[in-house]
């Protein structure tokens, strides 16, 4: 059973979407979540850009511009990769060792407000 959700609109019926704050939740047949990124195209340093999940991107001169590489960004963050062994601090200094698994990626959508 394939468990991709690329499409921002409408799941399956084996999958569940809440709207928590900014972020889409999809749940998989395992119980498995999957984070949705919101790619948001805005006014930026006298120029434009986009901002996903708070942060900014680099300014671009041009409305047209900062969607193109929106659409870019949202849809290679959908590509699947490798499955690798990742290490982090936490916010209170202890460190974590996970799986991270290729396929598990983010849904993915561009919201153009102009």
């Amino acid at each position: 059973m394939s468990w991709a959700c690329h499409a921002p609109r409408g799941c399956n019926e084996w999958r569940i979407r809440l709207r928590h704050f900014a972020n889409l939740l999809c749940f998989l047949p395992t119980g498995a979540i999957m984070s949705h990124v919101t790619y948001r195209i805005v006014r930026h340093d006298e120029g434009w850009a986009y901002t996903a999940n708070g942060v900014f991107s680099e300014p671009f001169p041009t409305h047209d511009a900062a969607l193109a590489a929106a659409r870019t960004a949202a849809a290679e963050q959908r590509v699947p990769g490798h499955t690798e062994t990742i290490e982090y601090e936490d916010e209170k200094g202890r460190w974590h060792t996970e799986t991270a698994v290729g396929r598990d990626r983010p849904v993915t959508d561009v919201e153009d407000t102009n």
